[in-house]
This record gives C-alpha cells, structure tokens and sequence, in this order.
C-alpha cells in the first residue's frame, strides 16, 4: 500500500468518525435483517471500537490482515462473530458489519479525493479489497464458532443418550 493510500484511508477514517460510524450504522441497519434495541447499542459499541483501531492497524502501510498490526482487529471480529454465532445471527448479517462500512468510506474519500480520479480509484480499490479481506475473516470466525457449537452439543446429546450404570457408588456408561 502506498503512503499516499494509507494516508487518505486513515484521513478518512480519523478526520470523519463520527460521521462515518452514523453512515455506517444507517447503512447496516438498511441491511440487516434481524434488528433489536439491545443489539443497537452492542453494534454501536462495537463499530466504534473498530473504527478506533482501524487507523492504527492503516498506519502499519500494509494491508496484509495476517501482519501482527491488524490482530488487534481480528480478535474483535472473532469476538463479534463468536458473539453472533452463538446469538443465532446469520453469518450473512456478520459479514455485512464489515461490508456495510464501504459505502460511507467511499464517500468520504470521493468527497477528499475528486479532483484525482485515477487516485480515487487506486483508495477505493485498496479499501475495497481490504474490507471484502475483514469481512470474510468474521465469516471463517463465525464458521469456526458454529462448527465448535454443533460438537459441543453433539457431544452433550451424545452423553445424555448414554445409559449409566450404578454399582452403589459409581456410575459408568453401560455396554
């Protein structure tokens, strides 16, 4: 990534954040489909966090999600998607926390960078591919996460299906 990439991302992102966090919930909102007062307030927290590490892990100039300046990042991702998946959300609305976060950035960076179009296209692009990167990182968490649920309950049917045998004292699975 260039210096001058990282340096409008960044703009972007620290000059107009609180803009662009209300742009960002108003967009995922559009798209989400399973809306409730308390899970506002737990998106709202949670894209404002991102939003906070977001420059630090742009100022690294490397876009490259597995370079130890976005793991701060990913651990929150994983701990949105963990979250999510174990709330029942779809994987489809996990993505979109990320996905949906384009359409604002992008507008702000048309808006700082219009006099420059090839320029604006190279941010975009960049920007673009970054965030599809962030989003299917939440999808793999969330993946992660059900696959751990499904063994966990399968192991839990597993031992309730089993019949015990008590010898007075103890209890073994009987065969």
């Amino acid at each position: 990534m260039s210096t001058e990439t990282k340096s409008h991302l960044t703009t972007a992102v620290v000059t107009n954040q609180a803009a662009l966090l209300e742009g960002w919930l108003s967009t995922l909102a559009s798209l989400q489909t399973r809306r409730d007062k308390g899970s506002e307030a737990e998106i709202r927290q949670q894209a404002s966090l991102f939003l906070n590490l977001l420059p630090k892990a742009l100022a690294s100039g490397d876009l490259d999600i597995n370079k130890p300046a976005w793991d701060e990042i990913k651990q929150l991702l994983s701990e949105i998607s963990k979250s999510r998946a174990s709330q029942g959300i779809s994987p489809i609305d996990t993505a979109l926390f990320i996905f949906s976060l384009k359409e604002p950035l992008f507008s702000y960076l048309q808006t700082s960078i219009s006099n420059d179009p090839l320029a604006l296209v190279h941010e975009t692009t960049a920007a673009s591919i970054l965030f599809d990167k962030l989003g299917l990182y939440t999808v793999e968490a969330y993946q992660k996460t059900r696959e751990s649920i499904i063994q966990r309950q399968q192991q839990e049917l597993l031992e309730l299906s089993t019949p015990w045998c008590n010898s007075g004292k103890t209890f073994w699975p009987c065969h």
